[in-house]
């Protein structure tokens, strides 16, 4: 584990990846503002890949960790 480096990000050479699952499953709760949430982040950076609900699997995380380098990696669940 690394300390984050406190220094703004350059956000047009980031590569991020956002997961999130805002509906209800497994017995847990929905979680409504997920969306905004990613999509408030996605603004940010010109380079992002959206894994959001039915498409938030480990399956297709391990798959978008293996396609790419990703600077940073943020899950909203």
């Amino acid at each position: 584990i690394e300390l984050t480096n406190t220094h703004p990000l350059p956000r047009n050479n980031i590569s991020v990846l956002l997961n999130g699952l805002s509906q209800g499953v497994q017995g847990f709760s929905a979680l409504p503002n997920v969306p905004q949430e990613i999509e408030g982040i996605k603004e940010l950076f010109t380079h992002s890949v959206v894994l959001l609900n039915e498409q938030f699997s480990v399956e297709r995380i391990d798959k978008a960790l293996q396609s790419a380098p990703y600077v940073i990696v943020h899950i909203a669940s």
